[in-house]
């Protein structure tokens, strides 16, 4: 699945605001407490984490979008210094 113009804006925009959160750790966190709003997962994130979060994503109704960029370049579209697997976002 390639990555839309529309689905890249919604990562900037989000960015801007802050509303991002970065890492498996939080978007599970998000996930358990049912206050995550949309998941997206780098191509190269780790087989049993993607299985969990999508587990997770699925008992909570929440969108998963797995995004053909690597870790490494959601880093580099999310402006940080390091690579970046799961970016997810609270209701």
């Amino acid at each position: 699945m390639a990555i839309t113009v529309s689905q890249l804006n919604e990562i900037k925009k989000l960015l801007d605001t802050g509303k991002l959160t970065f890492g498996a750790t939080e978007a599970l966190k998000l996930l358990r407490a049912g206050k995550a709003a949309k998941i997206w997962l780098s191509m190269n994130v780790k087989q049993d984490l993607l299985d969990d979060i999508k587990h997770h994503a699925k008992l909570a109704g929440v969108d998963v979008l797995e995004l053909p960029q690597s870790n490494e370049e959601l880093g580099e579209l999310c402006r940080k210094p390091f690579p970046i697997s799961v970016i997810s976002t609270s209701k």
